[in-house]
């Protein structure tokens, strides 16, 4: 299978951006093996991994390394990869995760105590053709949603009653996978 992994990151003159995750071809966690990614000349930095059919999901993460030494990590959990049945070739679009400014909404206090959400969806199945869109928000109240909604027919044509709620599974990350054969690309959302 072949993954392209992309990144959009604007670095520093003698910042390069790597790729290291938990499996051999990706440094096996290493930041001394971690995979110098290719620039574009704008900010985009991308990689092509190919990997075995048979490849188990695995989790990454992005690093900068700067030419004097200084190695500045992505906050939060890995990103993660899910292998689907069928499906040979990927294209991953990620951001850089920051910490963010709310930071202290994330402990245990706010996710576990003030906002947290006793009946959570199931998670999210991903399958071919699927975009998925991932949104950290943690400020979400127990009787609020996250909901997107978009200029298509599938995410409610900017009608906020037929907008699409995003599933809580992970929160306080949202999640929703939208079928790109069903949405004349491209399309806008908010």
């Amino acid at each position: 299978m072949k993954l392209t992994f992309n990144i959009d990151y604007r670095t520093n003159w003698g910042e390069s951006v790597y790729i290291v995750g938990d499996i051999p071809e990706l440094g096996n966690n290493s930041e001394l093996q971690a995979i110098k990614m290719t620039f574009d000349g704008e900010s985009k930095w991308t990689y092509t991994l190919t990997l075995p059919d048979k490849t188990s999901d695995f989790t990454y993460c992005y690093v900068v390394k700067n030419d004097d030494g200084y190695v500045k990590r992505e906050y939060g959990k890995h990103h993660r990869f899910v292998a689907l049945k069928k499906v040979t070739q990927y294209d991953i679009f990620d951001s850089w995760q920051d910490m963010p400014s709310d930071k202290p909404l994330y402990s245990s206090a706010f996710t576990q105590g003030i906002f947290f959400r006793e009946d959570k969806a199931k998670d999210l199945s991903a399958t071919g053709g699927n975009l998925i869109i991932k949104i950290d928000a943690p400020y979400i109240e127990r009787n609020q949603v996250l909901a997107i909604s978009g200029g298509c027919e599938q995410l409610g044509n900017w009608d906020v009653k037929k907008s699409l709620e995003l599933n809580d599974c992970n929160f306080p990350e949202w999640s929703i996978a939208i079928d790109l054969n069903k949405v004349k690309e491209p399309f806008e959302y908010k």
